[in-house]
């Protein structure tokens, strides 16, 4: 267990029917939990998909997770928006909780960048 109380996932994401999210105080560390992703359709369509996942999380803090660009080389272009675009923790979010997530859940994922 982290120090902040919260155990990371052991088996990537659940379905968008029911999302067991869990995150840190400060609303910007989230983890899925024991969740099974659809492996089928397009690179776009699961990294929708993900980030469906994590909208919720980031809406309930008053932000939200827009993807502008998904290039041919793995790179996820991706807008933070509302208080996550003007939040401090803001990169450490992108980083730490998006492309973490990303990149486990679709290996194809090389970076996340944000526009």
């Amino acid at each position: 267990m982290e120090a902040s109380g919260i155990e990371p996932p052991t088996s990537g994401l659940q379905s968008r029917r029911s999302p067991k999210l869990s995150y840190a105080p400060t609303g910007c560390m989230l983890y899925l939990e024991g969740a099974e992703l659809a492996r089928g359709g397009t690179m776009e369509d699961r990294v929708r998909e993900v980030l469906e996942g994590i909208r919720p999380a980031l809406q309930a803090d008053g932000g939200d997770v827009e993807l502008v660009e998904l290039t041919e080389e793995g790179i996820v272009r991706v807008r933070l928006v509302g208080a996550c675009g003007s939040c401090p923790m803001a990169t450490y979010t992108l980083k730490g909780t998006v492309e973490r997530l990303l990149k486990e859940e679709i290996p194809e994922v090389v970076a996340v960048e944000a526009v």
